[in-house]
């Protein structure tokens, strides 16, 4: 028998963690919530992102760090 999780509708890409967050592939509302909470960032992409779509997420985020 095995556990039935509830789906959880953002999946993880790339990055780094905040120090103190539990790795997880896959983030709930709750779960984005606490990592900006501990100083991550993050860009919600659609499901069918491209390639370009990334990098400039990538950017985004660098940008970000920076200020």
């Amino acid at each position: 028998m095995s556990r039935i999780h509830p789906h959880r509708p953002f999946d993880y890409v790339e990055g780094d963690y905040p120090s103190g967050f539990k790795w997880r592939s896959e983030l709930g509302d709750g779960d984005v919530r606490e990592l900006q909470q501990k100083g991550g960032k993050m860009v919600v992409m659609k499901p069918d992102y491209q390639a370009s779509d990334l990098e400039d997420s990538r950017k985004q985020c660098q940008a970000q760090s920076t200020k």
